[in-house]
């Protein structure tokens, strides 16, 4: 498992406990960072995890990283990406976080790990196909 795959998980369970606890700003943040995580995680394994890429923390820049990436997903991750800054470092527009919107972005983990899941799975079938297409070379 990669060091962000693993740190994403314990981000999300953290944003489940902490909104269990009814933490929500805390909970939103958790939330975020996972997405971030998890997208870095998928690009590092495709060799697309540029150093700039890598030290960024913009969510949004980092989805659309991904080749043909998908419309919908990028909209509700960019509609969560403020949590972050707006949660940890409150300024004049701070945010306080309700249970909807904690549950909203905990959906939207779940959503973003198994669209990532389903590239990878996509990606297997791809090479399977290949591998298959070069045996029927060689014979």
């Amino acid at each position: 498992m990669s060091r962000y795959k693993q740190y994403a998980e314990m981000e999300l369970k953290s944003a489940i406990a902490l909104n269990k606890l009814e933490l929500w700003n805390k909970a939103g943040k958790d939330c975020i960072s996972y997405c971030e995580k998890r997208t870095k995680d998928w690009l590092e394994d495709n060799h697309l995890l540029s150093e700039n890429l890598e030290r960024t923390h913009n969510l949004k820049a980092l989805f659309r990283a991904i080749p043909n990436y998908d419309k919908e997903l990028y909209k509700l991750l960019a509609a969560i990406s403020g949590y972050y800054f707006e949660t940890v470092y409150p300024g004049d527009n701070a945010i306080f976080l309700n249970a909807d919107d904690v549950s909203e972005a905990i959906e939207i983990c779940h959503l973003l790990n198994n669209y990532l899941e389903d590239l990878v799975n996509d990606k297997q079938e791809d090479i399977q196909l290949l591998d298959v297409a070069q045996w029927d070379k060689e014979d």
